[in-house]
């Protein structure tokens, strides 16, 4: 039996691991509310949870000149080309490039190190970075049990987003 789920009801859904993330390892608190824009293609915003968001932006620099949130799309609808758009993982993807950007830059904003989440295989050195499991370095598509992921760049680790081992750095 098939279920409907909104774009809205997916995004907050997916958002949870990424706010479980956060608050687990560095006690931010950050959220992601609806925000229903398309005319600039906004259809979420990952903001402070103390912070009522007002104006939103596409990239990090944008927060840092102004904005009070991060902008995320609206899932994109499933294509024969591309039957995973829109899904489970990639939303989860796509809301963790724009959490990634507002975790580190609070970070940043109170002086801790801003490298977040922190690479365990090589700590100091990098972030992880999110991931979809179907897109592999080596180009293979694998879709089987695909998952959204913190990886790193360089390295073997693979940390499922939602997942990432708790107590503040």
């Amino acid at each position: 039996m098939l279920t409907f789920v909104s774009d809205a009801q997916l995004m907050l859904s997916c958002a949870e691991a990424l706010v479980r993330d956060a608050a687990a390892t560095t006690g931010l608190r950050v959220t992601l509310s609806i925000w229903n824009d398309r005319a600039n293609g906004i259809g979420a915003v990952v903001h402070e949870s103390a912070v009522e968001p007002s104006t939103p932006v596409w990239e990090a620099v944008g927060w840092v000149e102004g904005g009070d949130c991060l902008a995320v799309h609206s899932p994109s609808a499933p294509t024969e080309a591309f039957p995973e758009n829109g899904d489970r993982t990639e939303v989860t993807y796509d809301i963790a490039n724009a959490a990634q950007q507002l975790v580190q830059v609070l970070l940043w904003r109170q002086g801790s190190d801003p490298t977040w989440p922190p690479c365990p295989e090589h700590p100091g050195r990098h972030p992880l970075r999110p991931e979809d499991s179907r897109w592999r370095r080596d180009g293979a598509v694998e879709a089987e049990g695909a998952l959204a992921l913190w990886v790193c760049p360089t390295g073997t680790t693979a940390i499922a987003i939602g997942d990432l081992p708790g107590g503040p750095p």
